[in-house]
């Protein structure tokens, strides 16, 4: 009879204080990887937002040189509408190397902080 009294009351068993514990646990590698995620998706919005920069950057460049060269009465006014071109689109390339070099810093700081020690930094 004295069985049928533990039935269906919780009791302070070893597998049952485990299972809370696992529970916890994966509650909280749950929440971590939930924050990783944001902080990721954060940082992939950001990449994504300055791909889009660079691309009108460069489609207004292309724009502003076919209009110089419209335009343009000599070959040596060409020239330098080329000239500027391509230093402007140094310039746009140097900036959107620095730019995916800070992004992928970002990404790969997440990563390793999350490989690291499952915690967020």
């Amino acid at each position: 009879m004295a069985e049928q009294e533990h039935i269906g009351k919780p009791t302070s068993e070893p597998a049952d204080v485990m299972a809370l514990n696992v529970a916890g646990i994966a509650k909280r590698e749950v929440e971590t990887l939930a924050a990783v995620q944001k902080e990721m998706l954060g940082i992939l919005e950001q990449a994504n937002r300055d791909w889009w920069s660079r691309f009108n950057e460069a489609a207004t460049l292309t724009s502003d040189f076919t209009k110089r060269v419209s335009v343009a009465r000599s070959a040596p006014d060409v020239a330098t509408a080329w000239q500027e071109l391509m230093s402007r689109e140094i310039e746009l390339l140097s900036r959107q190397g620095r730019s995916v070099l800070d992004n992928t810093k970002n990404l790969m700081s997440t990563c390793t902080r999350f490989i690291g020690n499952g915690r967020r930094a």
